[in-house]
């Protein structure tokens, strides 16, 4: 048809060429070149037509979305496509014909009523990555957005428990296909926190009733399962009885019913979440049950909360949704102009073997589970915020993916979970986390779950901030990975026994932390779960490398008011802990040496051993780390004695570090004390700062070389309070061995 056209215009420039010979040459010459080109657009090839879509911009084909595009758009800026059309349309671009496909994302909701895929079919080539841009204001969200005129006022017969019904909204989620069936399953389930529908205004996840309310003390454990005052015991096997003040069973009985109701809290441990549905309460006693052990008896001392509860349905930003479907809502100040959104997509968008393309300056906000799922390689996800995840904001795993420069948080599990390149033959993924601003995670499924969680081999977490988390900041495995550069602070605010830094197990081989800046973990002595009867209190740390980890390193890190140990080990072979600086750490390293050796030979019928991978005997292994093929797995297969036992701590090394006390862990006379400490050692104290301690124990399995010094106001404010902390060099940190000397 084009041909045609053009055809026709030909013959009639031409004729107008025979009859305008008096025109002038200027206008006769112009006329000659429109014919040229003409003759040379009908004869064009196809390929040489342009775009099909939006526009030719600098090499690059440029198609624009926006919320309010058509399906049978242009493409262009001013008649935009849906998303979904817009994908399509690259997905049909010819890749060798440009220098890449930005797909531009106008300002505005895209709301999604499915997950947004992507495919093979939608690749990228390294000569051609397609990018997907969002001017600012892009928002991508994997749910219903409702508006204020969305609610009505609070009716019906569960509204009549709500103790200030007058301020309280509902909507019907039987619109988005909810059903009373769908709500039963909640309420009976075990894993309410995770597993019901969730609440977000502005992408920030809101909070389902609960009793006491966040920011109130929590309720306090007077006596466990174990614990009763007139010394009956319950089998805390088969469920959890709590006892609590009359005040807390005063409030409880005013609820109209327990069913559905859910115990939240750290009732055993200090590591260890217990979430759990509560059965009842005793009619004569301060006590209550739950439906599900927690696998150890409740402890004095510890606390929780009730949450799911119509009556606790108090103050702003709680919600609660009934059996019948209907969501009752407490408005926050921002109601009347905020977004509120309800899951009803699991995954925002998937991504599949899409190599090279990238996400640049999007928001992703509220998903039923996961916002990014990632397998593909040569990835980049850049400038974006993800938020509002009931789980996961992101998900990635393949080569050479970059995610950088983000603003990632409110997640209810691990916010970003990383992995990649193949263990088993020792090639590097090449993953990098980068630059990004992360906090607020692990909301819901409360316990192990961080910032990131980093596996696979060969990957990098590097220059992040990283805080706000009540358990671990960065949990991590897998092999030759590496955390530099990041500044991690305020993290384990509640949890005991952990690291912001953690990472266990004996197969996690050859991992580097390095150059960090971990301030601010664990919980302070002030804090009354710190003064518990009985309780095992053990501090958290700054970096622990637990279970019986093998030939890792960490050096160059400061550590600063770490209310455990800078560096701990649980036990593990082959680990170096070199030049760094301690200040005002409980302990600099603390280490169980070799309390599983003793505990899984003293018991041998329950610790007979442990699982290597297969591949650790591989050719590819045994060439990269001869001692792991001599370890022996099995106990019942040797002694406590023999050094090649998967649990005895040979040859750790601990050298040219620097401590430097304060006032929470100088003794009475000022004294700086701690080297390390274990299990099978007692606390080492050098109570000489020019002293070196060099010393070698029993089968030379541990060497110390610690030097101290005082006299420093808090090493210059921890180098002024470690600001620059990406600028610190490896050389300035060697400077802080023996022969180091501060700066005048």
């Amino acid at each position: 048809m084009k041909r045609i056209v053009a055809l026709v215009l030909v013959l009639c420039m031409a004729l107008g060429m025979v009859v305008s010979v008096s025109a002038a040459p200027n206008s006769h010459f112009s006329r000659t070149i429109n014919m040229v080109r003409l003759i040379r657009t009908m004869f064009a090839k196809d390929e040489d037509e342009g775009p099909a879509f939006g526009v030719e911009k600098d090499g690059k084909l440029v198609i624009y979305a926006s919320p309010s595009g058509k399906k049978d758009a242009s493409g262009t800026e001013k008649a935009p496509l849906t998303l979904e059309a817009a994908r399509d349309a690259a997905r049909k671009a010819d890749k060798k014909d440009y220098e890449g496909i930005d797909i531009v994302l106008k300002a505005g909701n895209y709301v999604l009523k499915e997950t947004f895929n992507l495919t093979a079919e939608d690749a990228g080539a390294k000569d051609c990555p397609v990018r997907y841009i969002g001017e600012d204001g892009a928002i991508i969200i994997g749910g219903v957005a409702l508006t204020a005129k969305d609610f009505a006022p609070a009716t019906g017969d569960t509204a009549k428990y709500f103790p200030e019904a007058d301020k309280i909204v509902q909507y019907d989620l039987g619109k988005l296909g909810v059903t009373p069936a769908d709500m039963e399953k909640l309420f009976g389930g075990r894993h309410y926190n995770t597993d019901t529908i969730r609440l977000f205004t502005n992408g920030v996840m809101q909070t389902v009733a609960r009793y006491p309310n966040i920011g109130e003390d929590e309720i306090t454990i007077e006596y466990g399962s174990a614990e009763h005052p007139e010394g009956r015991e319950r089998d805390w096997v088969d469920t959890m009885t709590f006892g609590v003040s009359e005040e807390v069973i005063e409030r409880m009985r005013t609820w109209h019913t327990y069913s559905g109701a859910f115990v939240s809290g750290y009732t055993d441990f200090l590591w260890r979440i217990s979430n759990t549905p509560l059965t009842g309460i005793s009619a004569d006693k301060t006590e209550f049950y739950t439906l599900f052990p927690g696998t150890a008896a409740p402890r004095a001392g510890l606390e929780f909360y009730v949450y799911n509860v119509p009556e606790e349905l108090d103050a702003p930003g709680e919600y609660y949704i009934d059996r019948n479907a209907i969501l009752y809502y407490y408005p926050t100040e921002e109601f009347s102009t905020a977004t509120i959104s309800v899951p009803v997509v699991n995954c925002i968008m998937n991504v599949k073997d899409a190599d090279y393309t990238t996400f640049e300056n999007l928001t992703f906000q509220t998903s039923g589970k996961v916002g990014l799922e990632v397998y593909a390689d040569n990835i980049t996800i850049y400038d974006c915020v993800l938020r509002g995840m009931v789980k996961n904001a992101l998900i990635i795993d393949g080569y050479n993916n970059l995610v950088s420069t983000n603003h990632i948080y409110n997640t209810g599990s691990d916010s970003v979970v990383m992995e990649g390149g193949d263990e088993a033959n020792l090639v590097s993924g090449n993953n990098l986390f980068t630059n990004n601003y992360c906090h607020d995670f692990g909301l819901l499924a409360r316990g192990y779950n961080g910032a990131i969680s980093l596996d696979g081999c060969g990957n990098t977490i590097s220059h992040n901030e990283i805080f706000g988390g009540e358990h671990l900041g960065i949990y991590w495995n897998g092999t030759r990975n590496v955390i530099e550069y990041n500044y991690l602070h305020d993290l384990c605010t509640i949890a005991d026994d952990m690291g912001a830094i953690y990472g266990g197990y004996i197969d996690m081989i050859d991992c580097t932390v390095r150059y960090n800046f971990i301030e601010n973990v664990g919980i302070e002595k002030t804090n009354p779960l710190r003064k518990i009867d009985g309780y095992p209190y053990c501090g958290s740390h700054a970096v622990y490398w637990d279970m019986y980890n093998s030939t890792n390193n960490t050096y160059g890190n400061i550590f600063r008011n770490i209310w455990g140990a800078g560096v701990a080990i649980g036990s593990g072979r082959d680990i170096y802990i070199c030049d760094n600086l301690f200040i005002g750490c409980t302990y600099s390293v603390v280490g169980n040496s070799f309390a599983y050796t003793d505990a899984y030979f003293n018991d041998p019928a329950k610790h007979t051993g442990v699982s290597f991978p297969s591949y650790v005997k591989s050719d590819v292994w045994m060439e990269a780390y001869p001692k792991l093929s001599k370890i022996v797995a099995n106990t019942k297969d040797t002694t406590a004695d023999d050094p090649n036992v998967w649990c005895a701590p040979v040859d750790t090394v601990i050298k040219d570090n620097f401590t430097y006390a304060d006032r929470y862990n100088a003794d009475k006379n000022g004294v700086i004390c701690l080297n390390i400490k274990s299990g099978y050692f007692d606390t080492i104290r050098d109570f000489n700062p020019d002293t070196v301690v060099d010393m070698t124990e029993a089968n030379g399995t541990l060497v110390v070389f610690n030097s101290k010094r005082g006299g420093m106001p808090e090493i210059k404010d921890a180098l002024e309070t470690a600001k620059d902390v990406v600028s610190i060099t490896y050389e300035q940190f060697l400077e802080m061995g023996t022969d180091w000397k501060p700066a005048e």
